[in-house]
């Protein structure tokens, strides 16, 4: 009985997804979905969307993950997308959209986005262009802009990982969605510290060695599906 309930609480959630996604993607995998009015959806790993194309409007839901989006133009048929309370209203233009259980992100790479935020973010609606980012932190609701290059949003679709100024924890999270099996960290201090950098995710080990690398810590593998990450503890004094 213990061992099906445990089955349950690991399960649910997936199956849940699996039923109200339209489309969704595995560990490491990633998706191009062409929508009827010819816009394009590319799908990040570990990643889940329900789409809603009406006569009136076109809507697509980020259920879990990423999503790159490149909107085909139609000034009578706005193009709206959702992810936990955040809405992006477009005509046509393209941008990323992040949902993770720490942070809620959007991204744009071309043209103007208007944006609703979650309420609690407690921020009004805004337009956003070409090279801007605003992040969401969806436990204490504070909201993040940044600038960030053009060319590394939803880099991820050449298989690469870019991160700006992101929690350690945060980044080891997004790196989960390459790799099979889970990630522990065992020090506060590590969580909390702050990364910047560009990952290959073709070997998410790799990255995460390198992810790692600039805070003295170390990966042990216990069982191939379970790795443990903290800080490497001082040498003793001679």
């Amino acid at each position: 009985m213990a061992l099906l309930l445990v089955m349950f609480v690991v399960l649910a959630p997936e199956l849940s997804l699996r039923l109200e996604a339209d489309y969704l993607t595995g560990t490491g995998e990633q998706r191009r979905v062409e929508l009827e009015d010819g816009s394009v959806v590319h799908i990040g790993a570990k990643s889940a969307i329900r789409t809603d194309m009406g006569p009136s409007q076109r809507g697509v839901r980020l259920l879990a993950g990423e999503a790159f989006f490149e909107v085909a133009p139609d000034p009578e048929r706005p193009f709206i997308v959702e992810a936990q309370g955040l809405k992006a209203t477009v005509v046509g233009t393209s941008f990323d959209v992040r949902l993770s259980p720490q942070a809620l992100s959007l991204a744009v790479k071309s043209g103007t986005v208007r944006v609703d935020l979650p309420p609690s973010a407690d921020a009004p609606e805004r337009s956003m262009h070409a090279g801007e980012r605003v992040s969401i932190d969806r436990r204490s609701g504070a909201v993040v802009d940044t600038q960030v290059p053009v060319d590394q949003i939803a880099i991820w679709r050449s298989g690469y990982l870019f991160v700006q100024d992101m929690r350690v924890e945060d980044a080891i999270g997004e790196l989960a969605r390459y790799q099979q099996g889970w990630t522990i960290i065992t020090d506060e201090r590590l969580k909390d510290a702050r990364a910047t950098g560009l990952y290959d995710i073709h070997s998410p080990d790799r990255a995460l060695h390198a992810l790692l690398l600039p805070f003295d810590a170390e990966v042990r593998q216990l069982t191939p599906l379970l790795r443990v990450v903290s800080l490497r503890a001082p040498e003793d004094e001679e």
